[in-house]
């Protein structure tokens, strides 16, 4: 099951799937440091989330609420911490070894 799940490669592949959120313009640039942060601190207040980015805070407000939306940030509600979610459309970049290529897509 460790093999399957990779852990050990799981903050890079964040790290990559935050790129290709950003390529994609799905997410401003400094997402790139603030999925990895929540990866690794498991949760963060919004306030931390938004210094994380380094941007204005209604910005970063804004940009946070695009990620809940997304999926690839959940929370428990309005002023609760964020934490790292995974949706199931980018499933296959999370857990490449438990999902094939494509999966994400709906090509199979």
């Amino acid at each position: 099951m460790t093999r399957l799940l990779d852990l050990d490669a799981m903050q890079e592949r964040i790290q990559s799937f935050a790129d290709l959120l950003i390529f994609r313009k799905q997410a401003p640039k400094e997402t790139r440091y603030l999925l990895p942060d929540v990866f690794l601190r498991g949760e963060v207040t919004r306030g931390e989330a938004g210094r994380v980015l380094q941007m204005p805070e209604r910005t970063a407000r804004r940009h946070i609420g695009q990620l809940l939306a997304d999926g690839v940030l959940v929370s428990n509600g309005p002023a609760a911490p964020v934490r790292l979610g995974f949706p199931a459309e980018y499933v296959g970049y999370h857990f490449p070894q438990l999902y094939p290529a494509g999966v994400e897509l709906g090509r199979l």
